[in-house]
């Protein structure tokens, strides 16, 4: 195992990179916040999110938590997938990973939207390595589904592949989220994008691959069972304004878990922390605070 030898300070405000190589051969690239004696706290993000995403979200948590947020394959720094297995079960085989990779024994996650899916299949095949479980926006599929995973599937089959500028893709991105903080759109806008030679901005993620495996059957699977097999202390977290993750769901899967709450963030649609930033933090801060 190959691991960043120093650590930023707690005054320090950026991350290690990481690197690591999945069992299909693919370089993973994540982010390491230090504190490496305290709890690991695994952290997943979304669909067309990337590690930098939890920037906001890390320095809550990095002084008493040792935080790694990872790249999935197709995002940010990471490989793409030349086979596009942009799936539930690959995003939690290169989490199974990572966490191989760093020896990691016992650990806490967070996952959102995406992240969420792959928290819970990762936390309910290995119950016992989880502290603690932070489920974001995100549960078992949903039939019909709701307007927001209906809303994202169009904003994803419409998105362009290119921008003439950084201002017309910051336009773009903004359009999206339109409640989202200035800071987190700089986050965003420097994470998810990147320059051509010919001047031409692009997207980070493997936007053509996502597309197609989206419309893919075979990567469906029934998340209910492993919510069910799911020990740790668990917080089920939604924006209060989600058109994705809606209060029923929510409210079958803390009856169907064994050990699991929901708090609900108000100002807070879908991308939680970036519309109610302070919230979001208070809600997860706290209840991790019981690990310490």
């Amino acid at each position: 195992m190959t691991t960043p030898t120093t650590f930023p300070s707690t005054e320090t405000l950026a991350p290690m990179d990481g690197f690591y190589l999945t069992r299909d051969g693919l370089r993973i690239h994540y982010l390491d916040w230090g504190n490496p004696n305290a709890m690991p706290l695994v952290l997943i993000h979304g669909l067309r999110a990337y590690a930098h995403t939890w920037d906001l979200v890390a320095q809550e948590l990095r002084n008493d938590f040792h935080v790694i947020a990872v790249d999935v394959r197709g995002r940010g720094d990471s490989d793409w997938d030349p086979n596009h297995n942009y799936f539930t079960a690959t995003y939690c085989m290169d989490v199974e990973d990572l966490v191989s990779y760093l020896e990691i024994k016992k650990l806490a996650i967070i996952g959102h939207s995406m992240g969420g899916a792959t928290a819970i299949l990762y936390a309910g095949r290995y119950p016992d390595r989880l502290s603690a479980a932070v489920i974001v926006d995100a549960g078992p599929a949903a039939e019909p589904p709701t307007p927001g995973i209906v809303r994202i599937g169009n904003e994803l089959s419409t998105t362009p592949a290119t921008f003439r500028s950084w201002d017309d893709a910051a336009n773009f991105l903004r359009a999206q989220r339109p409640t989202a903080s200035e800071e987190s759109m700089r986050i965003r806008l420097r994470a998810s994008l990147k320059q051509l030679p010919d001047g031409a901005v692009t997207w980070k993620y493997d936007l053509r691959g996502l597309q197609e495996a989206r419309g893919n059957p075979a990567g469906r699977i029934d998340l209910w069972p492993y919510l069910r097999a799911i020990k740790c202390p668990t917080l089920i977290v939604r924006g209060a304004r989600s058109d994705v993750f809606l209060p029923p769901m929510a409210q079958r899967m803390v009856a169907t878990m064994a050990s699991a709450r929901l708090v609900e963030v108000s100002n807070a649609g879908h991308p939680v922390w970036d519309d109610n930033l302070a919230g979001f933090n208070r809600e997860v801060k706290a209840f991790l605070s019981r690990l310490l």
